[in-house]
């Protein structure tokens, strides 16, 4: 005889989605499914700090959103793949200290500096031409503070350029840490 527990009564979830990763960043299109007390909130708070997003933006996203079929999705996920096999190539090259792993999902690597913080350097790669979000803003309990976040949803000549940019920053930032007094 076996005994089977009950299912357990749905959670109720929430999904969030927009077309920044698939379409294009700069739209500001969104859109959330829960439950009407979630939405109604989220529509409040919204309404609090904006106007809300434009009636062309969301015309213009759900044109795209029609538009997209499974060969096009599957030609901009091998470029996206390719460019970020490709950013993390130069990384490993050009920024041997740093440790990058290819991530899982999403338009960002993650890479690890070999310092406490990141947030300095990111000054120093901003002198550069170059901005990077530090770890720490994404990170509410600090424990990330010494990565940098790289997009690879740029061209390859950007992300090349970029990285160019972003190893003088690093090597002007370590001549900075190499210079300044021990602190004991």
């Amino acid at each position: 005889m076996s005994v089977v527990s009950p299912p357990r009564p749905a959670q109720p979830a929430i999904s969030v989605g927009s077309v920044s990763k698939v379409l294009w960043g700069g739209l500001r299109v969104g859109w959330i499914r829960a439950g009407e007390r979630v939405r109604e909130a989220v529509i409040a708070r919204k309404a609090a700090l904006n106007l809300g997003t434009s009636v062309l933006s969301q015309a213009l996203a759900a044109q795209l959103l029609a538009a997209i079929d499974a060969g096009w999705l599957a030609a901009h996920r091998d470029a996206l793949t390719q460019r970020r096999d490709h950013l993390a190539a130069l990384v490993g090259a050009h920024l041997p200290a740093w440790r990058a792993e290819r991530p899982a999902a999403g338009l960002s690597l993650w890479a690890e500096l070999p310092l406490d913080s990141a947030d300095a350097y990111i000054q120093a790669a901003a002198r550069h031409g170059v901005s990077v979000m530090p770890g720490g803003a994404a990170c509410a309990d600090g424990r990330h503070r010494q990565f940098v976040r790289l997009s690879f949803a740029e061209q390859p000549g950007t992300l090349e350029l970029a990285v160019e940019r972003l190893a003088a920053a690093w090597a002007a930032h370590a001549e900075n840490l190499a210079a300044s007094p021990a602190r004991g």
